[in-house]
């Protein structure tokens, strides 16, 4: 019998629910599940180099927000031998004591592991244009560089 480990990847993108057949076969059915109760995934994990120092300021209401652009790379090899890179810039907002730790461990050229999820923000600016970000609100950082290896793995890791 097969777990649910190998249910087909189509059953689960078109909101299928697996069945067990008398066979011990697994076949797919529409889900009951309705509205609200359907699954839904918004998470983002990248790791990178910052580009920038990461700027700390505070809400009026005394919240703590860190805001830093990251870097990632991508290398590979085109059909015609070539290497290639690529890097695609993000910028991510991190909370409260999240965003505190972030100020405190990570500067410009500094290496780390970000989780959390995506956003766009739209606004319109100042001169009437309309204006949009797309940034990553932050849920979890982890400081990759060297030189915290000596310190204490409680501060590697802030959520």
């Amino acid at each position: 019998m097969m777990g649910f480990g190998r249910v087909p990847t189509c059953a689960l993108i078109n909101a299928k629910t697996p069945s067990f057949t008398p066979g011990g076969q697994i076949e797919a059915r529409p889900s009951t599940l309705q509205g609200s109760e359907v699954a839904n995934l918004n998470r983002v994990m990248i790791i990178g180099n910052l580009g920038t120092d990461p700027e700390m300021r505070f809400t009026p209401s005394g919240s703590a927000v860190t805001t830093f652009r990251i870097a990632t790379n991508w290398r590979f090899i085109t059909s015609d031998g070539e290497r290639m890179e690529e890097t695609e810039w993000f910028t991510v907002v991190a909370w409260d004591r999240l965003a505190e730790g972030c100020n405190d461990r990570l500067s410009k050229g500094s290496r780390a592991y970000v989780e959390g999820r995506f956003r766009r923000r739209s606004w319109q600016g100042s001169d009437g244009q309309p204006r949009s970000r797309s940034e990553i609100v932050a849920r979890r950082v982890l400081f990759l560089d060297r030189s915290n290896a000596g310190t204490s793995s409680q501060h590697d890791a802030w959520e």
